[in-house]
């Protein structure tokens, strides 16, 4: 719809940096397994 609108667009500008801060996010959506934290003490 931008182009459409007459506006210049360059995908992927900013990929590697959006890679980086949400790798695990993305793994964990890519296989599709839940995102676990786990803590504990001794």
């Amino acid at each position: 719809r931008l182009r459409a609108a007459g506006i210049d667009v360059e995908p992927a500008v900013f990929a590697a940096d959006g890679t980086d801060l949400l790798g695990s996010w993305l793994a964990v959506q890519r296989l599709g397994r839940p995102h676990v934290t786990v803590k504990w003490a001794q």
